[in-house]
Parts: C-alpha cells; structure tokens; sequence
C-alpha cells in the first residue's frame, strides 16, 4: 500500500471512523485499492479484502445505468411518461411524469413506503412533478428483472464478482452492516469500476446535466449540487457524477480528471464529523496527490 494513502486511512480512523474500503481508478488504471479497520466497533472482526458493505444511494446511480443504457439501445424513451411502461402509475395527477423525470429527482413522489412498488403508483405528487428537486425512489422492473440486467449487462462486462443487488444467503456472512433501506451491497472495487461506465459513450445521456440541477432539494438538508462546483471534498468543478450517500459514503465520476473514486463504509454517524477536517478528506488528497504525480 502506498504510504501515503495508509496515512491517511489511519487519519480517517483517528477522526472517528472504524473501517474504510477505498478505491481509485485514474484513466482506467487502479491507483488505489485500500482498506483498514473493524467491521465492527467491538473490534471483534477485522475488515478484510473479501468485505462489502452497503452502498445506499449509489445503488440508484446504478439503477439509472442500467435504464440510461436500454435508452441507449432504444428499447425505452426517457422523454416518455412513466405510464408508457406502467399502467398503474397513471392517476393522481402523475400522468405527464416522465422516466427523466423520475431518473432527476424531479417526480415530485418522496414517499418511500414499505411496499414500495405497490403503493407508489397510487401516490398523489407531494411536489408538481417536473418543477421541484426532492430526493425520491423509484422502482419498477419489467422483463428481466434489475438485478440480472446489472449482473449481465454491467457486471459481468467489468468481470465484478462483488455487486449485490439482493445478497445471497450464503454471502451475507462478508455484508458489514446490511439491513433495510441500505441498497445494494459492494466493495469498493465494484463500484469504482462500475463509475467509468458513466463517463463513456456506454450511456451517454448521464453526462448531460439535470434541469435546474443546482435548485435546493426539498427533502435532503444538504446541497447535491452548487452553481459552477461541485462538493469541496470531491472536486473544485463541474465537471463531477456524484450524489451524496447516506452516512458520507463517496461514489464519483470526474470527467474531466477521468478519475473513479468510491469509498465504502457504515459508520452513519461519521458524515457529522466537520473539524478539525471531514473524515475522508485526508484520503481524497492523498487520492488527489496521486493524480497529480501522474499527469
């Protein structure tokens, strides 16, 4: 391991995280696979190569691979209502919500109920649909279903062995905090390879930036994207496919460094760590600085 890069893992775990699984393609080159830590606070367990964890929200950014890719293919129309493909989703004043919109965050249908593909083509939009930014799930599948589209059309394309939509029972043991609500389960070599997909011409349309992308989300407290830059720890540009997961967790595309960063963990509580530095910023520099050395 780079000195560098353990350096500042043990920096992450001296401002209070407890396990960190981290990786870094530059120009489809690997230039950093890491990890340190416990899985668990009791110290019980260390975390291992063969450790995966849950990757919430970026499970999403997949999600909308995988639909970017069919429409790439022509087998679907972003620009169409969702209704086109489901029926049922068509009442309640969601009869002109399109797929982008759903896809953008701009549906207007936060709701996340338990039985979630039942009840949301019932939902009345909280917000007008195609006006506000409010973070929201989505999911319906048709024909194959979306864990054998990701397996067959993504990971087995990338040779990934370790993206779990759905764990099977016999891989749980190697799942770091997986629960409800937590998505997909990954390494980070998984998702830092899946990143590059983005900013190819395998799905052209994610490049190409939302409507009103730097509009304040109405749910989330916090900023997915700021006038002309995106999140400080990420990039000082534009240029970035990125969204903020849940408990701090990184997953990003930089275009324009053609940089694929994701850093996996659970600690929920360590995104609250602000001073005397965010907990993974030492790794983002030394990522950074690696970069840097290279160009």
């Amino acid at each position: 391991m780079d000195p560098r890069i353990k350096s500042a893992l043990a920096r992450s775990i001296e401002l209070g995280e407890f396990k960190i699984d981290v990786s870094a393609y530059h120009r489809d080159k690997k230039i950093v696979d890491a990890y340190v830590g416990e899985v668990d606070k009791d110290k019980s367990s260390p975390v291992t190569r063969n450790t995966t964890f849950p990757i919430f929200s970026f499970t999403r950014g997949v999600t909308v691979l995988a639909v970017r890719i069919q429409a790439d293919r022509g087998l679907i129309d972003v620009q169409e209502p969702i209704a086109n493909y489901w029926p049922e989703f068509e009442v309640d004043g969601k009869e002109e919500v399109t797929v982008e919109m759903a896809l953008s965050h701009r549906a207007g249908i936060p709701q996340m109920p338990q039985d979630m593909v039942e009840r949301i083509a019932e939902f009345k939009p909280f917000f007008t649909p195609g006006i506000a930014n409010a973070h929201q799930v989505l999911d319906r599948s048709t024909h194959r279903l979306l864990d054998i589209f990701v397996r067959e059309e993504i990971c087995e394309l990338l040779s990934i062995e370790d993206f779990y939509l759905g764990v099977p029972d016999e891989e749980l043991y190697r799942a770091a905090g997986h629960g409800p609500g937590s998505g997909a389960i990954a390494d980070a070599r998984s998702v830092a390879r899946i990143l590059p997909l983005i900013t190819n011409e395998r799905a052209e349309g994610l490049t190409r930036p939302r409507t009103n992308a730097d509009d304040p989300d109405q749910i989330l407290p916090i900023p997915i994207s700021q006038p002309n830059a995106s999140d400080p720890l990420v990039s000082n540009h534009h240029d970035i496919v990125y969204s903020p997961r849940s408990g701090g967790s990184l997953a990003f595309a930089d275009i324009l460094d053609n940089l694929a960063v994701a850093i996996c963990h659970n600690d929920m509580d360590s995104v609250l760590v602000l001073e005397p530095e965010r907990i993974f910023a030492p790794i983002m520099k030394e990522i950074r600085e690696t970069v840097a050395d290279r160009v």
